[in-house]
């Protein structure tokens, strides 16, 4: 699954995650201070390849994608 990626502009270490090509997809997302003013991070990413992340559990957030639209992570850059 293609995911596209934002990341806090408030903690750089929050990430939310949506499938590809969904403008929508945010409106499930809750509220919550650290998702203010999003910026696109990754597009089109595919997380199981991609090594942006340290140690990151794409499975989960594959999954979260899957099931609720959406996951927010906490993630630590290469």
């Amino acid at each position: 699954m293609l995911v596209d990626v934002y990341q806090s502009s408030t903690d750089a270490a929050w990430f939310v995650a949506v499938a590809t090509g969904n403008p929508v997809a945010f409106a499930r997302v809750p509220s919550d201070p650290v998702l203010v003013d999003p910026q696109l991070f990754l597009q089109g990413a595919d997380l199981a390849s991609s090594n942006e992340f340290i140690g990151l559990d794409t499975a989960a957030v594959v999954k979260q994608v899957e099931d609720k639209g959406f996951a927010l992570f906490k993630a630590h850059l290469r």
